[in-house]
């Protein structure tokens, strides 16, 4: 599966550097709406064929996007906060294009609905969170290794998020470590997180 060969990735990087390595990918969406503009700045990058974000207009179709991600993922977990447009990201995919000229047709183009696949540097925002439903790993179906022991109230950060798959116990997961033991680093789900008490870039 995705997730596991993710896992794999990232338990390998892990044992090298304690650190994992893997560029963030996620699908954004945006619903266009008359006589607003997308309110994308952006780069044409020819290796990899990709364009990045320089800018985000306020008042914008991506600002309110990004507007009710944030306000979604401070209400109920942070697993949409990783999936705010951000200047710096590298869209790679619209609409099933992935060459930059059809990607810019398809970001001109009348559609109800723009899909967007987009890639982020590993270890570009670092997040702070606070778990509210204690986590087991040993609960995990395949027995928990690599993944981080909660309780609530624990102060966690964490960083890149990978789904779950069908063999996981949760549909998302972020990597990461409690406030108390730095050195304690491992995947725990995005649903027991409280709330984002704040966002670090780094």
């Amino acid at each position: 599966s995705v997730y596991a060969s993710a896992r794999h990735c990232a338990d390998k990087a892990m044992a090298a550097t304690g650190q994992p390595s893997l560029p963030k990918l996620f699908r954004y969406e945006l619903s266009p709406q008359p006589g607003m503009p997308l309110g994308l700045q952006l780069k044409l990058v020819i290796e990899p064929p990709s364009l990045v974000v320089l800018d985000i207009q306020p008042g914008s179709v991506a600002h309110y996007t990004n507007v009710r991600l944030e306000t979604s993922s401070k209400s109920r977990y942070a697993g949409s906060m990783s999936n705010i447009l951000k200047i710096g990201d590298f869209i790679v995919n619209v609409n099933n294009q992935t060459q930059p000229a059809l990607m810019i047709a398809e970001l001109a183009g009348a559609h109800s609905r723009i899909s967007l696949q987009v890639a982020r540097r590993a270890e570009q925002v670092l997040y702070k969170g606070v778990v509210e439903t204690a986590y087991d790993p040993k609960l995990e179906p395949h027995g928990g290794g690599g993944y981080l022991q909660c309780r609530p109230g624990d102060e966690v950060y964490f960083s890149d998020e990978q789904p779950g798959d069908a063999s996981c116990s949760y549909s998302s997961y972020w990597y990461g470590w409690r406030a108390e033991a730095p050195h304690e680093k491992g995947w725990l789900p995005a649903q027991i997180l409280q709330r984002v008490v704040e966002e670090i870039g780094i």
